[in-house]
C-alpha cells in the first residue's frame, strides 16, 4: 500500500487546484489532498482518523503559510514556501506513527 500512497501523494503535489478556483492557487486544498494521498495506508494497518488529522493539519499549514509569506512579503518567498511545505509533508508523517 506504500506505492499507491506515494503515487497519490505525488499526483496531489502536481496541482494547486487553480482550475477549480478561477485561476487562483488554493493551498488549503493542495495540502488537504497531499495529506489524503496517504489514504491507501489504511489497508496497511494505519488508522483513518490519523490520516485525516494529518490531511487537515497539512491543509491549514499550507494555506496559512502561503498567506503569511505573501502578507509579510518574505524575501525569497518561493524558496521559503516550497522548502517549508516539503518539511511539513515529511515531518507530519510522524502523526501516522501515533
Amino acid at each position: 500500500m506504500v506505492l499507491p500512497a506515494i503515487a497519490l501523494t505525488g499526483l496531489a503535489l502536481t496541482t494547486y487546484w487553480d482550475d477549480l478556483f478561477g485561476g487562483v492557487d488554493n493551498f488549503y486544498m493542495h495540502g488537504l489532498f497531499v495529506g489524503l494521498g496517504a489514504f491507501p495506508l489504511i489497508w496497511a494497518g494505519f488508522t483513518w482518523w490519523l490520516i485525516l488529522i494529518r490531511a487537515i493539519i497539512l491543509a491549514l499549514f499550507m494555506g496559512a503559510w502561503n498567506w503569511a509569506v505573501h502578507k509579510y512579503k518574505v524575501k525569497h518567498s518561493d524558496w521559503v514556501e516550497e522548502l517549508s511545505r516539503g518539511f511539513a509533508i515529511i515531518i507530519s508523517l510522524l502523526i501516522l506513527l501515533i
